[in-house]
């Protein structure tokens, strides 16, 4: 990190000055604990100061001493205490120029100003030229290069804190160049009365800044630079025009260079300075050549490493502004990668940007690599699931559809083959529909997302998902796995599971909507099969995942029996015989005929005198109460939806699974049949009369046994049958 200033010990300089030897002295502290846990290294400060040689008390000294020819020459400098004109020691670097006339202060400003834009510049150039660059920090200069080498140069934006006149002076001359100021009020300063003169002036027309903002001003400059003023007239009303002149500077401007903050204002906060200066430099870029996409993209990724999606979603992204704008690629990589920039996401997504671009094998590798600095991954997913010993991703990462990539989704999901690597070697050359692409895309991405634990970042893309309630299931699913088996720690085992629920949560309100407002819709939905997810259902994914609260919502209660009770179709509800079930209508109707007819046989036999006898009644009125018993459960059961289709489905059931028994069954009746048949009348000889005997033993063995068959027939028998020859 490059910090330039002024290099004063005085003003804003010194207060950079002492928050830089903070920083250094805590990351000097922490390094030591830092070290190998995988954080990304500490960047370097440099803080650099320009000044001129007659601001410092010991100016005079330096010019002396730098116009000798020894280059060997060391000059040590002591501060007084007169703060005001001397170097701040804790600025590392420290660039004093000489000027050939010392009264002329513009000049100064100029060769300041032109040191401010272009040393950046000149220390990227330096930076380009090392050749031995360690990966890390060239993603760094890279990032540095992408913004130095726009079309535009670097934007240069003033801040003044609370000043005295030679501070209006500075601001009066950035306002001439049309450089926009940051002017954070306070009272009894510079700041404070440049605001309120900007204010008045705003609200009023010429007869009012004579008559009544000049004499106030001139009060107020006295109240607030006594001894700068003094009892001289004249250095107040220099004061007074000087502030005059930097309002109608602002003011004539066509477009707005002076913005001001107020602390004490509720609806304003320091903590919003980078809005303001972000509003600086979008003028800055608007001004000279307009909202180009360079400097969109310059200043998304500034407002991007602020975090003020507020700002971009406001004066930039604006949907009134521009209707559809294309994101860089790293910008969005990027936002991917701090944390908590989860609305730059959605805004980006929102604006157009299509994830099928991020999936290449390079880039997909770029963010898993770029996760090697997060403990959670490191620790849960690399050494806790995968058993890896090395904190490196190896090249069987990605390298097939059996990688670990995917193993280790397999183990946290049930689901193989999640990530094709096939599909990210050439995306460009595929034929695969778009929108399936950009559907592999986001669930790749989400991955992703959840081996880092970015829950906010995960729901942001749940929420573009093209299958919300299969999505949840397995997150849900992915969160409840990791929590159980692979966490140890009791409060991060506990936040996992609470988005395990959070997950699953969201898949039953999203189940809800969809049954409230369509119930066939959402039946469907749990019944089609998904190719990105081994070509479940929801259903199967449910039940992967035992989520029992999902298992047991109506829709998919209905699913499950209509997979039970398979094509079976319920036609009415109706009470009548006849209006029941197709499939029973064929027998029961011919049955209570029978039933009715032999019933009026007996009954008409009786009548003309013909007696029967008791076991035959006794069968008869047994044979009717079967039928009609059997009758009204088919008129009772087939009217219930639960009972009903599961008597049809026994009854399905049964007959199939009776005709395949009968296949078997006669087999062994035949061949049995005829082999028993022999064994007891081997001397019978073979008939039609033998084969139906032998057939009906078969049959009716099951039942009885036929007494002839005990008692043996002496001329059946083989012995009779034997003749006995002689000579």
């Amino acid at each position: 990190m490059y910090i330039l200033t002024d290099g004063l010990n005085y003003g804003a300089a010194r207060l950079i000055g002492e928050a830089v030897a903070q920083e250094k002295m805590r990351h000097g502290m922490g390094s030591q604990d830092e070290a190998g846990l995988g954080s990304s290294k500490l960047g370097h400060i440099t803080a650099i100061g320009v000044m001129a040689s007659d601001q410092l008390s010991y100016g005079q000294l330096i010019e002396e001493t730098s116009s000798t020819k020894d280059e060997n020459v060391v000059l040590v400098l002591e501060n007084v205490g007169d703060e005001k004109h001397e170097l701040n020691p804790h600025h590392s670097h420290s660039i004093i120029l000489s000027c050939a006339e010392p009264a002329d202060k513009e000049a100064v400003q100029n060769t300041v100003f032109s040191m401010d834009t272009r040393l950046p510049e000149l220390l990227y150039s330096q930076l380009r030229e090392r050749k031995t660059v360690k990966r890390e920090s060239s993603q760094i200069h890279d990032a540095l290069g992408l913004q130095l080498r726009e079309k535009s140069s670097i934007p240069v934006v003033g801040l003044m804190l609370h000043g005295g006149p030679a501070e209006i002076d500075r601001v009066l001359w950035l306002l001439k160049k049309q450089v926009p100021v940051v002017v954070i009020i306070r009272q009894a300063t510079a700041s404070g009365l440049l605001a309120y003169a900007f204010k008045e002036y705003l609200r009023g027309d010429g007869s009012r800044v004579d008559q009544i903002l000049k004499p106030q001003l001139m009060s107020r400059v006295q109240e607030t630079f006594p001894e700068y003023c003094g009892d001289s007239e004249l250095l107040r009303q220099q004061v007074r025009d000087r502030i005059l002149d930097c309002v109608k500077v602002a003011s004539q401007s066509d477009r707005q260079i002076l913005f001001l903050l107020d602390p004490n204002n509720p609806a304003e906060d320091l903590k919003d300075l980078n809005k303001f200066i972000l509003a600086a430099i979008l003028t800055v870029r608007r001004g000279t050549e307009g909202l180009t996409k360079e400097s969109i993209n310059w200043t998304l990724r500034l407002a991007l490493r602020w975090n003020r999606v507020d700002f971009v979603a406001k004066n930039i992204l604006n949907p009134n502004f521009i209707s559809r704008f294309r994101v860089r690629d790293d910008i969005f990589v990027e936002a991917l990668l701090l944390r908590d920039r989860e609305p730059f996401v959605e805004l980006f997504l929102s604006m157009g940007f299509l994830l099928q671009r991020l999936m290449t094998y390079e880039q997909v590798l770029k963010l898993f690599e770029a996760s090697l600095n997060e403990e959670f991954f490191v620790t849960i997913c690399l050494k806790n699931i995968l058993r890896k010993k090395e904190v490196d991703l190896g090249t069987r990462f990605m390298h097939e559809k059996n990688c670990e990539l995917n193993r280790l989704l397999c183990m946290l999901s049930g689901l193989t083959g999640l990530v094709e690597p096939s599909h990210l070697l050439l995306p460009q050359t595929s034929k695969t529909n778009k929108h399936i692409l950009e559907r592999r895309a986001l669930l790749t991405i989400l991955y992703w997302a959840v081996l880092t634990n970015r829950k906010n970042l995960v729901k942001v893309l749940w929420e573009r998902s093209a299958d919300p309630i299969a999505v949840g299931l397995v997150i849900s699913n992915m969160y409840y796995r990791m929590s159980k088996y692979y966490i140890q720690d009791i409060d991060l085992r506990s936040e996992i599971k609470q988005n395990a629920i959070e997950f699953g949560a969201l898949a039953i309100k999203i189940m809800d909507l969809t049954f409230n407002d369509s119930p066939l819709l959402a039946f469907h939905s749990l019944t089609n099969p998904i190719p990105e997810f081994n070509n479940l259902n929801v259903v199967d994914l449910a039940l992967i995942g035992n989520n029992i609260f999902f298992i047991a919502h109506p829709c998919c209660q209905r699913s499950m029996r209509e997979r039970w009770f398979g094509n079976i179709k319920i036609k009415s509800y109706g009470s009548t015989l006849f209006n029941k079930f197709p499939t029973m209508d064929m027998m029961w109707p011919l049955l209570e005929f029978l039933a009715e007819v032999s019933t009026a046989a007996v009954l008409l036999l009786h009548l003309l005198g013909e007696y029967l006898s008791f076991m035959t009644y006794k069968f008869l009125m047994a044979l009717s109460l079967l039928v009609v018993y059997f009758s009204a459960m088919r008129g009772m059961l087939t009217a219930s939806p639960d009972l009903g289709p599961m008597l049809v489905n026994v009854t399905e059931l049964i007959r199939k699974d009776m005709i395949n028994w009968l296949q078997l069954w006669l087999m062994w009746v035949i061949s049995g049949g005829l082999a028993i048949q022999s064994v007891i009348y081997p001397a019978q000889p073979f008939s039609l009369d033998i084969l139906g005997r032998a057939l009906l033993r078969a049959i009716l063995g099951i039942w009885l046994t036929e007494i002839d068959d005990l008692d043996g027939r002496a001329e059946d028998s083989l012995r009779s049958n034997i003749f006995y020859l002689s000579c």
